[in-house]
């Protein structure tokens, strides 16, 4: 079974990249398959984990691709615990996204996508 959490705030400093940290962290400790995905041009849920595999593409690549590939999924040191990390640096993705219809659901549907991803090996 599928779950999607979100944390979502305008301000800065209140805690969203801390919460879905922990939430991910004890999920994957608990035994649940966990993806992460970091959507701030200041990549600090990307930073919170150890990568042990750094996946040569991210967010960037799956919201302008509109699919999740193995190529955008990183490992965390954490076992269970994957990462989609950002890689917007330059915050480029929402001037792409603005003027798109689907700006609201594209990240949705790429992660809903079924794009059956092959078991990385490291």
């Amino acid at each position: 079974m599928i779950r999607t959490f979100a944390a979502l705030n305008s301000k800065g400093g209140v805690g969203k990249t801390t919460l879905l940290a922990n939430l991910g962290g004890l999920l994957a400790d608990m035994g649940a398959r966990t993806l992460l995905v970091d959507a701030d041009p200041q990549p600090s849920l990307t930073k919170y984990f150890h990568l042990s595999y750094e996946a040569e593409q991210g967010l960037v690549e799956v919201v302008t691709g509109g699919t999740v590939s193995h190529l955008a999924i990183s490992r965390t040191s954490v076992p269970n615990l994957d990462l989609i990390r950002s890689n917007d640096g330059e915050a480029q993705l929402q001037h792409w996204l603005h003027g798109r219809d689907d700006r609201r659901v594209r990240l949705a549907r790429a992660l809903n996508n079924p794009y059956r991803a092959l078991p990385l090996t490291t």
